[in-house]
Protein backbone atom coordinates (compact mmCIF):
# COMPACT_ATOMS: atom_id res chain seq x y z
CA UNK A 1 0.00 0.00 0.00
CA UNK A 2 1.22 3.40 -0.63
CA UNK A 3 0.08 7.31 -0.18
CA UNK A 4 -0.99 8.50 -3.18
CA UNK A 5 -0.82 12.37 -4.41
CA UNK A 6 -1.36 13.90 -7.50
CA UNK A 7 1.05 16.77 -8.05
CA UNK A 8 -0.08 19.51 -10.66
CA UNK A 9 2.68 22.16 -11.59
CA UNK A 10 2.55 24.84 -14.36
CA UNK A 11 3.36 23.91 -17.80
CA UNK A 12 4.13 20.57 -17.11
CA UNK A 13 2.17 17.55 -17.30
CA UNK A 14 0.29 15.83 -14.15
CA UNK A 15 2.38 13.64 -12.29
CA UNK A 16 0.90 11.13 -9.81
CA UNK A 17 3.50 10.51 -7.07
CA UNK A 18 2.91 7.09 -4.99
CA UNK A 19 4.45 7.17 -1.73
CA UNK A 20 5.79 4.20 -0.68
CA UNK A 21 8.11 1.00 -0.94
CA UNK A 22 9.45 -0.31 -3.49
CA UNK A 23 6.84 1.68 -5.21
CA UNK A 24 8.03 4.51 -8.02
CA UNK A 25 6.10 8.09 -8.88
CA UNK A 26 3.76 7.54 -12.06
CA UNK A 27 2.41 10.07 -14.54
CA UNK A 28 -1.17 10.60 -15.04
CA UNK A 29 -3.09 12.31 -17.40
CA UNK A 30 -6.98 11.88 -18.06
CA UNK A 31 -9.60 14.38 -20.38
CA UNK A 32 -13.30 12.81 -20.18
CA UNK A 33 -16.20 13.19 -22.31
CA UNK A 34 -19.31 14.41 -20.64
CA UNK A 35 -20.26 10.91 -19.27
CA UNK A 36 -16.94 10.24 -18.11
CA UNK A 37 -15.62 8.09 -20.74
CA UNK A 38 -11.73 8.55 -21.60
CA UNK A 39 -10.46 10.07 -24.61
CA UNK A 40 -8.70 8.03 -26.32
CA UNK A 41 -4.89 8.90 -26.76
CA UNK A 42 -5.69 12.11 -24.53
CA UNK A 43 -5.40 9.66 -21.37
CA UNK A 44 -2.78 7.78 -19.65
CA UNK A 45 -3.13 6.60 -15.88
CA UNK A 46 -1.41 3.87 -13.67
CA UNK A 47 -2.89 0.84 -12.82
CA UNK A 48 -1.64 1.35 -9.51
CA UNK A 49 -4.40 4.36 -9.21
CA UNK A 50 -7.97 3.10 -8.77
CA UNK A 51 -9.99 6.26 -9.10
CA UNK A 52 -11.51 7.81 -12.16
CA UNK A 53 -14.19 10.05 -13.20
CA UNK A 54 -15.38 12.39 -10.45
CA UNK A 55 -13.21 10.80 -7.80
CA UNK A 56 -15.01 7.44 -8.31
CA UNK A 57 -13.14 3.98 -7.91
CA UNK A 58 -13.20 1.99 -11.36
CA UNK A 59 -13.53 -1.32 -12.31
CA UNK A 60 -11.71 -1.95 -15.33
CA UNK A 61 -12.70 -5.85 -15.46
CA UNK A 62 -15.86 -5.88 -16.35
CA UNK A 63 -15.79 -3.44 -19.37
CA UNK A 64 -12.25 -2.58 -19.76
CA UNK A 65 -10.43 -0.19 -18.94
CA UNK A 66 -12.17 3.37 -17.22
CA UNK A 67 -15.28 1.94 -18.24
CA UNK A 68 -17.02 1.17 -15.14
CA UNK A 69 -17.27 3.04 -12.38
CA UNK A 70 -18.17 2.27 -8.99
CA UNK A 71 -20.47 4.81 -7.25
CA UNK A 72 -21.58 4.06 -3.83
CA UNK A 73 -25.15 2.89 -4.37
CA UNK A 74 -24.67 1.81 -8.52
CA UNK A 75 -22.22 0.73 -11.36
CA UNK A 76 -22.21 3.43 -13.90
CA UNK A 77 -21.59 2.63 -17.77
CA UNK A 78 -19.50 5.50 -19.20
CA UNK A 79 -19.94 4.86 -22.57
CA UNK A 80 -23.56 4.84 -22.57
CA UNK A 81 -23.64 6.97 -19.97
CA UNK A 82 -26.10 4.89 -17.71
CA UNK A 83 -26.41 3.17 -14.59
CA UNK A 84 -26.80 -0.44 -14.56
CA UNK A 85 -29.58 -0.63 -12.27
CA UNK A 86 -32.83 1.00 -11.26
CA UNK A 87 -32.48 4.51 -9.04
CA UNK A 88 -33.21 3.31 -5.66
CA UNK A 89 -35.12 6.90 -5.21
CA UNK A 90 -37.07 6.80 -8.29
CA UNK A 91 -40.12 7.32 -6.62
CA UNK A 92 -38.73 10.54 -5.16
CA UNK A 93 -37.88 11.52 -9.02
CA UNK A 94 -40.57 10.14 -11.59
CA UNK A 95 -39.35 12.87 -14.17
CA UNK A 96 -36.27 12.03 -14.60
CA UNK A 97 -35.65 7.73 -16.14
CA UNK A 98 -34.45 4.88 -13.97
CA UNK A 99 -31.22 4.71 -14.89
CA UNK A 100 -30.10 8.11 -15.97
CA UNK A 101 -26.62 9.47 -14.99
CA UNK A 102 -26.94 12.69 -13.12
CA UNK A 103 -30.32 13.45 -14.60
CA UNK A 104 -28.96 13.92 -17.79
CA UNK A 105 -27.20 17.22 -17.01
CA UNK A 106 -23.53 16.68 -17.46
CA UNK A 107 -22.71 20.06 -17.78
CA UNK A 108 -23.94 21.94 -14.60
CA UNK A 109 -24.11 18.82 -12.50
CA UNK A 110 -22.04 15.63 -11.09
CA UNK A 111 -23.69 12.39 -9.37
CA UNK A 112 -24.13 11.45 -5.69
CA UNK A 113 -23.39 8.51 -5.12
CA UNK A 114 -25.56 6.99 -7.36
CA UNK A 115 -28.77 8.27 -6.19
CA UNK A 116 -29.23 11.93 -7.86
CA UNK A 117 -27.60 15.02 -9.66
CA UNK A 118 -26.36 17.65 -7.24
CA UNK A 119 -24.87 20.54 -7.96
CA UNK A 120 -21.29 21.81 -7.39
CA UNK A 121 -22.10 25.50 -7.61
CA UNK A 122 -25.59 25.05 -5.37
CA UNK A 123 -23.61 23.22 -3.10
CA UNK A 124 -20.70 25.51 -3.04
CA UNK A 125 -23.68 28.31 -1.75
CA UNK A 126 -24.98 26.08 0.37
CA UNK A 127 -21.83 25.23 2.40
CA UNK A 128 -21.17 29.36 1.97
CA UNK A 129 -24.53 30.18 3.82
CA UNK A 130 -23.98 27.58 6.42
CA UNK A 131 -20.60 28.50 7.38
CA UNK A 132 -22.31 31.92 7.22
CA UNK A 133 -24.74 31.11 9.80
CA UNK A 134 -22.17 29.26 12.07
CA UNK A 135 -19.70 32.20 11.78
CA UNK A 136 -23.45 34.92 12.98
CA UNK A 137 -23.94 32.25 15.41
CA UNK A 138 -20.45 32.43 16.92
CA UNK A 139 -20.45 36.42 16.21
CA UNK A 140 -24.09 36.55 18.49
CA UNK A 141 -22.24 34.36 21.23
CA UNK A 142 -19.32 36.85 21.16
CA UNK A 143 -21.56 39.47 21.48
CA UNK A 144 -23.53 37.98 23.93
CA UNK A 145 -19.90 37.26 26.15
CA UNK A 146 -19.82 40.90 25.87
CA UNK A 147 -22.55 41.99 27.19
CA UNK A 148 -22.44 39.74 29.82
CA UNK A 149 -19.32 40.61 30.77
CA UNK A 150 -19.85 44.58 30.76
CA UNK A 151 -22.96 43.95 33.09
CA UNK A 152 -20.79 41.52 35.07
CA UNK A 153 -18.72 44.48 35.57
CA UNK A 154 -20.69 47.05 36.19
CA UNK A 155 -22.42 45.22 39.01
CA UNK A 156 -19.40 44.41 40.34
CA UNK A 157 -18.29 47.97 40.24
CA UNK A 158 -20.92 48.51 42.90
CA UNK A 159 -19.26 46.04 45.32
CA UNK A 160 -15.96 46.37 47.55
CA UNK A 161 -15.01 42.53 47.36
CA UNK A 162 -12.61 41.49 50.24
CA UNK A 163 -11.44 37.98 51.28
CA UNK A 164 -10.73 37.31 55.33
CA UNK A 165 -9.79 35.24 57.91
CA UNK A 166 -12.47 35.47 60.67
CA UNK A 167 -12.36 34.12 64.03
CA UNK A 168 -15.18 34.98 66.77
CA UNK A 169 -16.49 33.94 70.46
CA UNK A 170 -19.36 35.22 71.70
CA UNK A 171 -21.32 35.05 75.09
CA UNK A 172 -24.86 36.26 75.54
CA UNK A 173 -27.74 35.71 78.32
CA UNK A 174 -31.25 35.16 77.66
CA UNK A 175 -34.11 33.52 76.74
CA UNK A 176 -32.62 30.48 74.77
CA UNK A 177 -31.05 27.28 74.12
CA UNK A 178 -28.34 25.82 71.98
CA UNK A 179 -26.60 22.59 71.13
CA UNK A 180 -25.13 22.74 68.39
CA UNK A 181 -21.96 21.82 65.89
CA UNK A 182 -22.22 23.48 62.61
CA UNK A 183 -21.85 21.19 59.37
CA UNK A 184 -23.00 18.18 61.98
CA UNK A 185 -26.12 18.55 63.25
CA UNK A 186 -27.90 20.02 66.24
CA UNK A 187 -30.23 23.09 66.49
CA UNK A 188 -30.32 26.71 68.45
CA UNK A 189 -33.49 28.74 69.49
CA UNK A 190 -32.69 32.64 70.54
CA UNK A 191 -35.98 34.41 71.99
CA UNK A 192 -34.35 36.99 72.56
CA UNK A 193 -30.78 37.92 74.16
CA UNK A 194 -28.35 40.08 75.41
CA UNK A 195 -24.68 39.96 74.28
CA UNK A 196 -22.09 40.20 77.28
CA UNK A 197 -18.77 39.76 75.58
CA UNK A 198 -17.96 39.36 72.05
CA UNK A 199 -14.13 38.76 70.51
CA UNK A 200 -13.83 39.12 66.94
CA UNK A 201 -10.20 38.91 64.94
CA UNK A 202 -9.75 39.35 60.48
CA UNK A 203 -7.49 38.52 58.34
CA UNK A 204 -7.17 39.99 55.31
CA UNK A 205 -6.27 37.64 53.12
CA UNK A 206 -5.49 40.10 50.39
CA UNK A 207 -2.77 42.59 52.57
CA UNK A 208 -2.16 39.75 55.00
CA UNK A 209 -3.31 42.91 57.35
CA UNK A 210 -5.00 41.62 61.12
CA UNK A 211 -7.15 43.36 63.09
CA UNK A 212 -9.20 42.55 66.12
CA UNK A 213 -12.64 43.89 68.74
CA UNK A 214 -13.26 42.90 71.79
CA UNK A 215 -16.95 44.30 72.97
CA UNK A 216 -18.68 43.65 76.56
CA UNK A 217 -21.73 44.49 77.75
CA UNK A 218 -22.22 48.83 77.86
CA UNK A 219 -19.16 49.48 75.66
CA UNK A 220 -19.56 53.04 74.44
CA UNK A 221 -22.75 53.37 76.47
CA UNK A 222 -24.38 50.52 74.21
CA UNK A 223 -26.20 47.18 74.18
CA UNK A 224 -26.46 44.56 71.64
CA UNK A 225 -29.75 42.25 71.83
CA UNK A 226 -29.93 39.24 69.46
CA UNK A 227 -32.46 36.84 68.34
CA UNK A 228 -32.92 34.10 65.48
CA UNK A 229 -32.94 30.09 65.22
CA UNK A 230 -30.41 27.37 63.71
CA UNK A 231 -31.15 24.34 63.10
CA UNK A 232 -28.86 21.47 61.05
CA UNK A 233 -30.10 18.18 59.71
CA UNK A 234 -27.81 15.60 59.21
CA UNK A 235 -27.31 13.75 55.70
CA UNK A 236 -26.62 9.99 57.13
CA UNK A 237 -29.48 8.78 56.82
CA UNK A 238 -29.15 8.98 52.64
CA UNK A 239 -25.19 7.55 53.15
CA UNK A 240 -23.90 11.04 53.18
CA UNK A 241 -21.00 12.10 56.21
CA UNK A 242 -22.29 15.57 56.20
CA UNK A 243 -25.47 17.76 56.95
CA UNK A 244 -26.90 20.83 56.01
CA UNK A 245 -28.26 23.68 58.02
CA UNK A 246 -29.85 27.14 57.76
CA UNK A 247 -30.03 29.83 59.97
CA UNK A 248 -31.72 33.47 60.53
CA UNK A 249 -30.71 36.30 63.16
CA UNK A 250 -31.25 39.63 64.03
CA UNK A 251 -29.03 41.49 66.29
CA UNK A 252 -30.06 45.49 67.56
CA UNK A 253 -27.72 48.11 68.73
CA UNK A 254 -29.36 50.35 71.33
CA UNK A 255 -27.99 53.54 74.00
CA UNK A 256 -27.61 51.56 77.55
CA UNK A 257 -29.58 54.48 78.69
CA UNK A 258 -32.31 56.26 76.45
CA UNK A 259 -32.68 53.18 74.60
CA UNK A 260 -32.56 54.82 71.36
CA UNK A 261 -31.89 52.30 68.47
CA UNK A 262 -28.49 53.28 66.99
CA UNK A 263 -28.78 49.70 64.33
CA UNK A 264 -29.89 46.71 63.30
CA UNK A 265 -29.31 43.71 60.83
CA UNK A 266 -30.58 40.69 59.80
CA UNK A 267 -28.70 37.81 58.08
CA UNK A 268 -29.63 34.36 56.65
CA UNK A 269 -26.91 31.75 56.50
CA UNK A 270 -27.28 28.23 54.73
CA UNK A 271 -24.33 25.82 54.49
CA UNK A 272 -23.72 22.29 53.96
CA UNK A 273 -20.44 20.45 55.12
CA UNK A 274 -19.46 17.90 57.48
CA UNK A 275 -17.57 19.65 60.86
CA UNK A 276 -16.21 22.07 57.91
CA UNK A 277 -18.25 22.76 55.23
CA UNK A 278 -19.34 25.90 53.37
CA UNK A 279 -21.68 28.81 53.98
CA UNK A 280 -23.60 31.10 51.79
CA UNK A 281 -25.10 34.39 53.74
CA UNK A 282 -26.79 37.30 52.91
CA UNK A 283 -26.88 40.67 55.92
CA UNK A 284 -28.16 43.69 55.40
CA UNK A 285 -27.31 46.42 57.95
CA UNK A 286 -29.40 49.48 59.00
CA UNK A 287 -27.43 52.20 61.15
CA UNK A 288 -27.56 56.09 61.74
CA UNK A 289 -24.10 56.84 61.04
CA UNK A 290 -23.48 53.81 57.99
CA UNK A 291 -26.95 54.14 56.31
CA UNK A 292 -28.05 50.99 54.71
CA UNK A 293 -25.09 48.36 53.75
CA UNK A 294 -25.93 45.34 52.04
CA UNK A 295 -23.73 42.06 52.16
CA UNK A 296 -23.33 38.42 51.08
CA UNK A 297 -20.67 36.13 50.30
CA UNK A 298 -19.53 32.56 50.94
CA UNK A 299 -16.99 31.30 53.32
CA UNK A 300 -15.70 27.80 54.17
CA UNK A 301 -15.75 26.67 57.99
CA UNK A 302 -16.74 25.63 61.01
CA UNK A 303 -18.06 26.21 64.79
CA UNK A 304 -20.21 25.27 67.87
CA UNK A 305 -22.60 26.87 70.36
CA UNK A 306 -23.78 25.14 74.06
CA UNK A 307 -25.76 26.63 76.36
CA UNK A 308 -28.86 27.10 78.14
CA UNK A 309 -29.82 30.59 79.52
CA UNK A 310 -26.40 31.17 78.75
CA UNK A 311 -24.80 30.38 75.27
CA UNK A 312 -21.45 30.22 74.20
CA UNK A 313 -20.46 30.32 70.99
CA UNK A 314 -17.36 29.99 68.41
CA UNK A 315 -16.84 30.50 64.86
CA UNK A 316 -13.74 30.34 62.27
CA UNK A 317 -14.03 31.23 58.64
CA UNK A 318 -10.50 29.90 56.93
CA UNK A 319 -11.88 32.01 54.12
CA UNK A 320 -14.79 34.43 53.61
CA UNK A 321 -15.39 36.02 50.35
CA UNK A 322 -17.72 39.04 50.79
CA UNK A 323 -19.45 41.37 48.45
CA UNK A 324 -20.60 45.14 50.03
CA UNK A 325 -23.04 46.81 47.80
CA UNK A 326 -21.84 50.84 47.80
CA UNK A 327 -25.03 52.59 48.05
Amino acid sequence: MGCLRLDIAKNQEPILRVIGKNLNPQKMYINYYPFGMEMPGRSYSSSVYRYGFQGQEKDDEIKGKGNSVNYKYRMHDVRSGRFFAVDPLAAKYPYYSQYAFSGNRVIDMVELEGLEPKSPVVETLKKGYYTAITLYKYYQIAKALVVTTEKTIEVLSKYEVSATADFSLQVTVGAQGSLDVKNFGGFKGNFGAVELVKVTGTIDLVTGKMSGDINYFGKNNEIVYTAGVLGSVPLEFLGIPASISGEISTEKVKDQYTEELKSRSGEIKSSVGAIIGAEIFTKTTKSKEDGVKNESGIGVGGGASIGLGLVGEVKVDLIKVTLTKIE
